[in-house]
């Protein structure tokens, strides 16, 4: 076995919740983050250098925590704040993607009431503070829906001759900023012959396959990650039914759609074929594009 100060934390996060004590035993040593944070909140935790146990249910503090430096160490206040494992990461990762000045307003966190996590500039790294320290039982904490999760994303499009036209993606908006740090990334679209195109690029329903191929797979492995399961590989071949009929103006009553799309994926992980389908299934139900696709949304096109 491989000590591991994350399977540590989830384990002692949980307890916190537990009635009695739960002791987490490791064979080597790991980082005592977790440890410290949960007893600075007030929860009635023992460690040494190879071992841990927290005494649950907990009835934790919130507390001024001052992080120096590395941005990534906020992980353990807002877990230990939350018990929110999985959403505390994810604060973090966009906090470490997006380093410039950020004010971040979590609401319920430390406490019932807003808790303020502010980003600073320098060695003073950020400040975790919270209004009121009234004490909050485990399982008491909730998140409020926040602008932090809210992302637009752009594509720009021109017409070159025939069917063919070039997409263009470069800026987006997520994590309260504009982010206009990549290069543009340039799409040629166009039809094969048979369809009055000259090949210079796929057509834009391939391009549909294309991003749900990826959507799909980015789905799977970051939520497999997210729940321990190590994924080797993973493959996968779409293949969508269109009558060109209606594309062409030639049927008002075939559908200006694909009628089905079969996507089959090859997974490679020490699971079980009934584990790899709920990797399958979870994939599809977290890939906003196959949601987008399977699902009412509204677009409007409108002549500017």
């Amino acid at each position: 076995p491989v000590a591991s100060a994350q399977l540590k934390s989830a384990l002692l996060l949980a307890g916190l919740y537990a009635q009695g004590k739960t002791r987490v035993t490791e064979p080597g040593i790991t980082r005592d983050h977790t440890e410290r944070m949960l007893r600075a909140f007030g929860a009635d935790i023992e460690f040494g250098s190879r071992w841990a146990e927290v005494n649950g249910p907990a009835r934790l503090m919130g507390t001024a925590i001052n992080v120096p430096g590395d941005l990534s160490s906020a992980a353990f206040v807002l877990g230990a704040g939350s018990g929110l494992v999985a959403f505390s990461r994810a604060i973090v990762w966009l906090l470490h993607r997006y380093h410039r000045g950020t004010l971040l307003v979590i609401k319920g966190i430390l406490a019932r009431e807003d808790a303020v996590i502010a980003r600073q500039h320098g060695a003073d790294g950020i400040i975790v503070s919270n209004h009121g320290g009234r004490q909050l039982d485990a399982g008491e904490s909730s998140v409020a829906p926040m602008t932090l999760s809210k992302f637009k994303f752009r594509a720009t499009n021109k017409w070159q001759t025939g069917t063919h036209n070039q997409a263009t993606v470069k800026s987006f908006y997520g994590a309260l900023q504009e982010d206009n740090s990549r290069e543009p990334l340039v799409y040629e679209i166009d039809e094969p012959p048979v369809l009055l195109g000259e090949n210079k690029g796929a057509n834009p329903v391939e391009y549909l396959l294309v991003g749900l191929s990826g959507c799909l797979t980015t789905s799977m492995v970051a939520h497999a990650a997210a729940r321990g399961i190590e994924i080797k590989s993973v493959q996968s071949r779409l293949e969508g039914d269109l009558d060109v009929q209606g594309f062409l103006g030639l049927s008002e009553t075939i559908p200006v759609a694909y009628q089905e799309i079969r996507v089959h994926f090859k997974i490679e992980a020490d699971i079980s074929d009934e584990e790899k389908q709920e990797l399958v299934e979870m994939a599809q139900k977290y890939s906003p594009v196959f949601n987008t696709i399977t699902q009412p949304v509204t677009v409007r096109a409108v002549a500017d």
